[in-house]
């Protein structure tokens, strides 16, 4: 089969192919992408703006706002959805899926034999492994974007989000950081159930990417990762409904601007590693994850234990 280089050109639940030398594979390695789009494009890649999809969230985001692509990746920085935009151009069987109005996409979709799933958003082709971001009140306006997702609907695992039994128990405010441990009252390898029956009622849902399962506790300020043991991987206190505090070494790391975060650390002895959207402090085992870069004036905006950035 020819591939056209012209084009992103989808392959259900595998990638993009067709204008980068190898395309785009779910699965693969965020330094791996990043190089072959160096390769491939020189100075005409332009700007790579990183960022991630919540103060909690353990993979990043890289976004090239003129090859009109968003790469997803995971707590172990693997690829896991694409985000297609103008002016990137993107088909899928030699259907165009942007530039061009909702409604004739969708007609060409179906006359080809695809089954949609249409919502609020726009629709999805499970069977294709890719989604269409549109509002289908207004099929003459264009596609806005397109996902290219690892599995379709359908698929995920567990239950949809929602509360727990149980009674919500008085909040925790302010959470002391045992290194390599947890906290005073949370320890990293606990039992869900047990925490569930120390913690109170929490929102139970599944990560969208990394984990098998997560607790919100909102009364605590914390968020909870599981593995499919239900054995706790990752803490984050954060601004999980209730505004709280997180300390080490007796400085208080949330909220605070990274600078002052920084020098408290270094003149209590702690050894801080700066890096992407996050700071590591790895003799204890923590990571402070920033609203953006490493500007010295912005807030720390979680405090994660766990995990494979830790």
């Amino acid at each position: 089969m020819t591939v056209d280089t012209t084009t992103w050109n989808i392959r259900p639940f595998d990638g993009l192919e067709g204008i980068v030398p190898g395309g785009i594979r779910l699965g693969e390695p965020r330094a791996a992408l990043a190089q072959r789009f160096a390769a491939a494009f020189g100075e005409r890649l332009g700007e790579r703006r990183t960022f991630r999809k919540g103060a909690t969230a353990t993979g990043l985001c890289d976004h090239y706002p003129e090859g009109g692509l968003i790469l997803f990746h995971d707590d172990r920085e693997r690829l896991v959805y694409v985000e297609v935009f103008e002016p990137a151009p993107v088909a899928y069987e030699g259907i165009p899926l942007l530039e061009r109005p909702y409604g004739e996409v969708v007609a060409e979709l179906r006359g080809r034999g695809c089954r949609l799933v249409e919502d609020e958003s726009g629709c999805e082709v499970p069977e294709a492994g890719f989604n269409l971001s549109a509002d289908p009140d207004e099929p003459e306006e264009p596609v806005e974007s397109v996902g290219v997702l690892t599995r379709g609907r359908g698929q995920e695992d567990g239950p949809p989000p929602g509360m727990t039994d149980g009674p919500r128990l008085p909040g925790t405010d302010t959470h002391r950081i045992v290194p390599h441990q947890g906290t005073e009252t949370v320890r990293l390898g606990e039992d869900r159930h047990a925490l569930r029956a120390r913690l109170g009622a929490t929102l139970a849902s599944r990560p969208a990417y990394g984990g098998a399962a997560q607790d919100w506790y909102h009364e605590h300020g914390l968020i909870l990762t599981f593995d499919a043991a239900d054995r706790l991987t990752t803490l984050a206190v954060s601004y999980a409904g209730r505004t709280g505090t997180a300390t080490l070494e007796g400085v208080q790391l949330l909220g605070r601007p990274y600078e002052e975060v920084v020098a408290d650390l270094t003149g209590a002895g702690v050894r801080v590693v700066p890096g992407e959207l996050s700071a590591r402090l790895p003799d204890h085992g923590v990571t402070l994850h920033l609203i953006a870069y490493t500007n010295p004036a912005l807030p720390v905006c979680a405090v994660l234990l766990g995990g494979p950035a830790a």
